[in-house]
């Protein structure tokens, strides 16, 4: 069998639906929603936390890790080529919508684009939360899913998260 030498390099020319025009850098508005910080607990959703010490973990983490990380890694979030990072649909979109109406007294139209987002150190927090991609990637946060209940894992979710009661909003404000 003879070989052929291929003398010709592959083309990148496949992209994923993503809008090029838009300016590659996100920006992260903590003040459309203030009170994304909030805690909520319901039926199928709690994100209230264990104590002021667990809450000061977790804040500092999502602001010395997770914006950073989502900020460096939208386009790739937005290709959907992180496997922690995903838009929200179905039942998850339905609890996170809830959630937010909850929170914020806001409904959230159909065409919202609820994602739920998470950094490359992924310690379980997630951030909910709408993007738009108008002029310039913009991230909207509507709320902390603090122990990845949105999509709960069996293995890794602890089924004692209702007795936890620290409230950032009761305990800070």
């Amino acid at each position: 069998m003879k070989r052929v030498k291929n003398s010709k390099k592959a083309k990148r020319n496949v992209q994923n639906d993503v809008n090029q025009k838009v300016v590659k850098k996100l920006y992260i508005d903590f003040n459309e929603y203030p009170n994304w910080t909030h805690s909520y607990s319901g039926k199928k959703f709690t994100n209230t936390l264990k104590d002021e010490k667990e809450a000061a973990k977790h804040f500092y983490f999502l602001l010395n890790e997770l914006f950073g990380s989502i900020e460096k890694n939208i386009k790739f979030i937005l290709a959907n080529n992180d496997r922690h990072s995903h838009k929200l649909t179905g039942k998850e979109r339905a609890l996170a919508v809830k959630i937010v109406k909850q929170i914020d007294g806001i409904h959230l139209d159909d065409d919202a684009n609820v994602w739920q987002l998470s950094s490359e150190a992924n310690k379980g927090i997630r951030i909910v939360g709408v993007i738009t991609t108008d002029q310039i990637y913009t991230f909207y946060p509507l709320f902390i899913d603090h122990y990845h209940q949105l999509f709960p894992d069996e293995k890794k979710n602890e089924p004692d998260y209702y007795k936890f009661t620290f409230c950032p909003q009761d305990n800070w404000e």
